[in-house]
């Protein structure tokens, strides 16, 4: 019992003055133009020239079509009558698998080299939903000229045909038929609506896709469609109980599978691959090892470059009053953390060998500090000025030691867990508001 259905008309050409437009060329044209604008647009977002994509789209779709046309002709040869029913691809005829290979491989010989491996996929990403577009707009000519016709239904999106010429052999005026093409039209509208879903989410960052999930969808879903509706077809040739479609449809769900499960492990490569080659080589370690003589243990030279200044002595801005009685006690500990020197400027601090000799009072030695300004001297040399340098009135590097325990004499618990500490003073010799570096060390134990 027929529920309802919907009336289908073939209207293969009609009239725009005096010229007469050929319905299939014009929706297989509009169709391309279309769905390179949308992948444009795509990729345009994802760091790749929309005017260089747009021309890899284009001649990836006319090498597809040439494809598609030529195995449409070889898989159709008793429908050839002259050699112009060849190349007569406005009359319709034309086959989906044959453009997919040729389409996928000329686009991929335009862009390989071309581009990083993140842009390769957005290229994938953004063809995939312009070719989802384009063959919905295509399917419209498919239906224009009366071809991909199945047998007599009683569904309720069956087409009863009303006239106007077919490619494909004619039914009856009033037969209510499958028309595989107006099924395809109305699922690809549905993957588009997905994929614009899918890319809203991502846009909004609920949900980020990883690169490959729009072509990987597209394949699954066009695969499964594709491979469904041909069934109905009864005017395609077979090999092996299957339509040339529906053994390319196979791939392609099989393919667009393994780029679903391969996903994640896609998306840590690729932000692997995108890491500068800087950011891959470990940074320069400031801790460098400087051995004493022949016969004595490596000794630790820590060495501090590229100090982020500090300000300057004066007055504070924020605090007109001056420093408070806690700043007092800061600075008689060696004026800590003031940084503000030439880029060349550093502290080495040298520790003694790891089982240091202790001094008659059996404490261990002080650590020997040497403050530097860009050349460093001979070790075991005295960088003292020249002997007619003027005297500016400033003063040598100073090693203040702390005492913790004085420090904190009035606190209610003691304080036994903080180490004893050397505070190095780096003042600059050559300006006058003594900016220099204070770097607070631990002493060995």
């Amino acid at each position: 019992m027929l529920i309802a259905a919907v009336p289908y008309h073939t209207f293969p050409d009609f009239q725009l003055g005096p010229l007469t437009i050929r319905t299939f060329g014009l929706m297989v044209a509009l169709g391309i133009i279309v769905g390179a604008m949308i992948g444009a647009r795509f990729v345009a977002n994802r760091g790749v020239d929309p005017d260089e994509y747009t021309n890899i789209a284009t001649r990836a779709a006319i090498v597809g079509l040439v494809g598609a046309r030529l195995t449409w002709v070889l898989s159709h040869l008793d429908q050839i009558q002259s050699p112009l029913d060849v190349i007569a691809v406005w009359e319709g005829g034309v086959q989906f698998s044959g453009g997919l290979l040729f389409g996928a491989l000329a686009g991929w010989l335009s862009a390989r080299k071309r581009y990083t491996r993140t842009q390769g996929w957005a290229l994938v990403d953004g063809s995939a939903l312009g070719l989802a577009v384009g063959l919905a707009i295509g399917r419209i000519g498919c239906m224009a000229v009366g071809e991909h016709f199945g047998g007599e239904t009683s569904f309720f999106l069956g087409m009863t045909y009303l006239g106007g010429g077919t490619v494909e052999a004619e039914p009856a005026i009033g037969a209510t038929i499958h028309n595989t093409a107006f099924y395809e039209f109305l699922h690809l509208i549905v993957l588009v609506a997905v994929m614009a879903l899918l890319l809203r989410r991502a846009g909004n960052r609920r949900s980020p896709l990883v690169p490959g999930t729009i072509g990987a969808l597209m394949l699954v879903w066009y695969g499964i469609g594709r491979f469904t509706t041909d069934f109905a077809r009864v005017n395609d040739t077979t090999a092996g109980g299957l339509t040339g479609a529906q053994w390319a449809a196979l791939v392609m769900a099989a393919l667009g599978a393994w780029l679903f499960a391969t996903g994640s492990r896609r998306a840590r490569s690729l932000a692997a691959s995108e890491v500068p080659d800087e950011a891959r080589r470990p940074e320069q370690s400031t801790i460098k090892v400087i051995p004493a003589d022949a016969d004595a243990a490596a000794r630790h030279t820590e060495v501090v470059d590229d100090v982020d200044p500090a300000p300057t002595d004066g007055p504070d801005p924020e605090d007109p009053d001056g420093p408070s009685e806690g700043a007092d006690d800061d600075a008689a500990a060696g004026d800590a953390v003031r940084a503000a020197h030439e880029p060349t400027s550093h502290v080495k601090v040298t520790h003694p060998p790891s089982a240091p000799d202790t001094g008659s009072d059996g404490t261990a030695p002080e650590p020997v500090v040497d403050v530097g300004d860009g050349d460093d001297a001979t070790e075991g040399e005295d960088a003292d000025p020249p002997p007619d340098a003027p005297d500016t009135g400033e003063h040598e590097p100073v090693a203040h030691t702390r005492d913790p325990e004085a420090e904190h004499a009035d606190d209610p618990e003691p304080r036994n867990d903080e180490p004893t500490h050397t505070a190095v003073d780096h003042r600059d010799p050559g300006t006058d508001d003594h900016d220099g570096l204070a770097i607070d060390l631990p002493r060995p134990s």
